[in-house]
């Protein structure tokens, strides 16, 4: 539980912030200098003092993009408090209080203050007992609301009493995505952070970069390998305030400011490839990460004509794993190990090792702690490339049985499909009927049925039909992942 050494942040913050005016961040509404965010930050600073928060103390981060996150941010990692970052959504209504409460945190920082009379009245007017009401209370007694310049303009309320002990040498909480099950918040060191910022940093190029920031704060890509390592390395961070997805108004944005670097998932590279001016950008990049879910053969071909690199990772690997070369594409190329050690498991799932590994969990209230130099199984099956590079086979929770029982092992055998037929846009094996198979895929050309049978193997006699679906019709996460619990838009 010892926390890391007190310049860990401290050196690193100062030197670059202090009297400079770069880093610079764009919003829409202001600029604001390196000088201006260090300012707001002292007064976080001083207020976090005031109300006796100490190392290791957690408090919740629910703002939205923009100066008053940044100063929250650089205050949290001055002082070395736990910082759990959240949706703006979750810092609204009563479910803020049991965030509150899940986490042990003495205190959130939110855009808005409670409304109080507003809950109150909801609560009358649907006959329930007084828990919303007796939360929204509650949480007011916790809560804190930036002022227009950022930082508060009042005193800080009364902190939350917490259960559980500190966490100094836990500097971050963020949530998972949920890809691989349920969401969970999990817990990053400074040292898991930086290793991953100090190790990615020199292949991304930021010296004098103009980064175009439009991946969430609140996950781990967007804040690691965006924010931070933009606000320690790059000139300018310039905020898309509609988050990626008004296309027309980012490539605006981006007429605007000499922009060079730009991280991204498929999904927006996709919609950006589909817009001329949005290719143009993409093309005149310096560079950038593509990453978050699997890179499709046709969107690799595109990306081949620009700077950009795949990335892989996970928020419990802080999130850095893998990283391609710029310009390097193939489909679903991953990239290779950068700051640690990887290796595939007998069932080849990747796993790795290193600095970037998390502390643990944050779960059932408490920290959940793991042995640092474990090995951490990703939950993706891969196969190994030229060069040390790895590609995503699937998820290894993918698979799934029959209602006779028998296992289909979907991840493998839609690699196989992927890599035999020719031209696959998309596909997803799955259960059709009583003991039965669908495959449903998008290509130019419908396969023959007979064909796909005869790749299946000894399954093939179970494929009922192959269905061709056009790429619009499938349902994406935003990432751009196929939801594989109903794959179509028209699906239940």
């Amino acid at each position: 539980m010892t926390p890391s050494p007190p310049g860990a942040w401290h050196d690193r913050l100062y030197t670059r912030l202090v009297g400079h005016a770069v880093p610079l961040l764009i919003m829409p509404d202001a600029i604001w200098t390196a000088a201006s965010l260090w300012a707001g930050s002292r007064q976080w600073v001083n207020q976090f003092r005031t109300a006796g928060l100490q190392s290791g103390d957690r408090i919740v981060c629910a703002l939205p993009p923009g100066a008053a996150f940044v100063q929250v941010l650089i205050a949290s990692l001055w002082e070395g408090l736990s910082l759990a970052v959240a949706p703006v959504r979750d810092g609204d209504g009563p479910g803020a209080a049991a965030l509150l409460d899940a986490l042990d945190a003495r205190l959130l920082v939110r855009e808005t203050a409670p409304s109080i009379q507003s809950n109150s009245a909801q609560t009358i007017r649907h006959n329930t007992d007084s828990d919303h009401a007796n939360n929204d209370l509650a949480i007011s007694d916790h809560t804190c609301v930036p002022g227009a310049a950022g930082w508060p303009e009042e005193a800080m309320p009364a902190l939350r009493d917490a259960r559980e002990a500190r966490s100094p040498d836990v500097r971050l909480l963020l949530r998972t995505t949920g890809t691989a099950g349920d969401a969970r918040w999990v817990a990053l060191s400074d040292a898991n952070v930086l290793a991953v910022i100090d190790s990615h940093a020199p292949k991304l190029e930021l010296t004098h970069a103009c980064v175009l920031s439009v991946l969430p704060w609140h996950h781990a890509f967007g804040l690691v390998l965006g924010l931070l390592t933009a606000l320690l390395h790059a000139d300018e961070i310039v905020r898309d305030h509609t988050d990626g997805r008004d296309v027309d108004a980012l490539l605006d944005l981006a007429m605007l400011h000499p922009v060079t670097h730009m991280d991204l998932v498929p999904l927006l590279a996709t919609r950006l490839l589909d817009d001329a001016r949005g290719a143009t950008l993409l093309r005149r990049l310096h560079g950038g990460i593509v990453g978050g879910a699997p890179v499709s053969s046709s969107l690799c071909v595109a990306l081949q004509a620009t700077r950009m690199r795949v990335g892989y990772g996970q928020t419990e690997a802080s999130p850095g794993v893998l990283l391609g070369d710029a310009g390097e594409w193939s489909e679903r190329l991953l990239g290779r190990a950068v700051g640690c050690d990887v290796r595939v498991d007998a069932d080849g799932v990747l796993a790795f090792r290193g600095a970037n590994a998390c502390v643990g969990v944050w779960a059932g209230g408490q920290l959940v702690r793991e042995a640092p130099d474990r090995w951490v199984r990703t939950g993706d099956v891969v196969a190994e490339v030229t060069g040390d590079a790895f590609r995503l086979v699937g998820r290894a929770s993918d698979s799934f049985k029959l209602s006779n029982g028998r296992m289909v092992d979907a991840t493998r055998l839609e690699d196989h499909l992927r890599r035999t037929l020719p031209d696959v846009a998309e596909l997803l094996l799955r259960p059709s009927g009583d003991d039965a198979l669908e495959l449903l895929v998008t290509m130019e050309l419908a396969p023959d049925i007979a064909q796909v049978r005869a790749l299946l193997g000894s399954l093939g006699a179970r494929l009922a039909r192959v269905t061709v679906v056009a790429s619009a019709e499938w349902r994406r996460t935003p990432k751009g992942d196929v939801v594989r619990r109903a794959p179509l838009r028209d699906a239940e």
